[in-house]
């Protein structure tokens, strides 16, 4: 939900860089990947789900902190089988921008592309989620409630993330996003562990 909320929030600023076609792919993807994901969420562990996840987007963060490049920009079948993944990590945990910001990464493309491509598949793959997720049940009120406490939490970090992105050279803007994806792998597999 609050996904939803800051890509709309970011709209204007990103929509002319918004890579239409590979944005369709990732979506093609993620629709095939969301609901087998709501299922495995429905009938499994949702720690060992978390865990298994923040240890791949861990993995794939330091190989790219390494210097690991895709060597040509990807397919469409690629695309797709990126955007079926993510599926599958958002429906089963919520973690579906993960794996398509290391995606992205790896693909080398631009800062603003990079940016662009996030929030307006964010935008599409959480309105998936959030129907599959209520068709099982998993989206309630107690969720609304929590999404209205974190809205100011989102809004200072939107204008902080603002702020950095605009000064950020491109080879800064993918360390911070790696060292987030490290962040968030990290904090998912004390979670998962706790």
């Amino acid at each position: 939900m609050l996904e939803v909320i800051a890509s709309v929030l970011q709209a204007a600023s990103v929509w002319r860089d918004i890579p239409w076609r590979r944005v369709g792919l990732l979506i093609g993807g993620a629709a095939v990947g969301t609901p087998l994901g709501t299922h495995v969420l429905a009938v499994t562990d949702d720690r060992t789900l978390r865990l298994g996840i923040a240890v791949f987007i861990l993995a794939a963060a330091a190989a790219l902190l390494a210097g690991f490049k895709l060597r040509t920009r990807s397919t469409p079948p690629v695309v797709l089988a990126v955007g079926a993944a993510s599926g599958l990590c958002n429906g089963a945990v919520a973690m579906g921008g993960l794996p398509v910001a290391v995606f992205l990464t790896a693909d080398g493309v631009s800062p603003r592309v990079m940016r662009a491509s996030v929030v307006a598949y964010f935008f599409l793959l959480d309105l998936t989620g959030l129907v599959f997720l209520g068709r099982e049940g998993l989206v309630g009120a107690d969720t609304l409630g929590l999404a209205a406490w974190c809205l100011p939490v989102l809004a200072a970090g939107m204008w902080l993330g603002g702020r950095h992105f605009l000064g950020a050279t491109p080879e800064g803007f993918r360390r911070v996003t790696l060292g987030l994806l490290v962040g968030l792998a990290l904090v998912g597999i004390a979670r998962a562990l706790v």
